[in-house]
């Protein structure tokens, strides 16, 4: 079953407003999808280069335990951040 063009056309112009709200919404939406795609993608690259230029002279210290004897205390002695702990 075809419509005839004619009637297309017809029904269309009988509801101007629908058609033209749609079209809004339509490309509101994708406008939208684009926009947050795009801080998203410039986000990442800059946290991504950011963090290429910062972990050159990077040290990670963890407190637990030391693996090799330093300062006069033997291998396995145990530390936090700030230094040895006494024992």
């Amino acid at each position: 079953m075809q419509i005839p063009f004619r009637q297309l056309i017809t029904e269309l112009s009988a509801e101007k407003m629908r058609l033209a709200l749609t079209i809004i919404a339509i490309a509101w939406a994708t406008t939208s999808i684009t926009f947050m795609l795009a801080v998203g993608e410039g986000l990442r690259v800059s946290i991504e280069q950011s963090s290429n230029k910062g972990s050159d002279n990077l040290i990670v210290i963890y407190s637990g335990t030391s693996s090799k004897s330093s300062a006069g205390k033997s291998s396995g002695t145990p530390f936090n951040s700030t230094g040895m702990i006494s024992s």
